[in-house]
């Protein structure tokens, strides 16, 4: 019976010892899973932000093209080419050139000391409380 009950009990270690690997296992797997889940999310994220951006761009240079006015040829009057006036570039000179009004100098203007409190601070604080 001796060889019978050391049979069983290196049956029983062995048990163990694959339940413990098997659980082990098991939970790094189940670890390891949830990481790639959280991988893909942000992935996924990335990807919807990308396409974002990229509808963002398309609108700014669709709206960039609509601003540019394109070179219009010169229309023909009397069989002479008539020009097309430029728009005109204000410069740092043309700035200076425009008149400021500066408003005249007075002395009828009255300064008046601030009026000194009504209130003492013992009033004062009586309101807060």
């Amino acid at each position: 019976m001796s060889k019978l009950n050391e049979q069983m009990v290196h049956i029983a270690t062995e048990i163990v010892v694959v339940l413990g690997l098997t659980f082990y296992f098991n939970q790094k797997t189940k670890k390891l899973m949830g990481c790639i889940d959280e991988l893909n999310k942000k992935v996924q994220e990335q990807e919807e932000l990308l396409k974002k951006h990229e509808q963002i761009i398309k609108q700014m240079i669709d709206f960039i093209n609509k601003l540019e006015i394109p070179k219009e040829q010169p229309k023909e009057k009397n069989g002479k080419k008539t020009k097309i006036p430029k728009s005109p570039v204000v410069t740092k000179k043309d700035v200076l050139k425009i008149p400021l009004k500066v408003p005249e100098k007075t002395n009828n203007i009255k300064i008046e000391p601030t009026p000194k409190p009504k209130l003492k601070l013992t009033q004062i604080q009586e309101l807060y409380e």
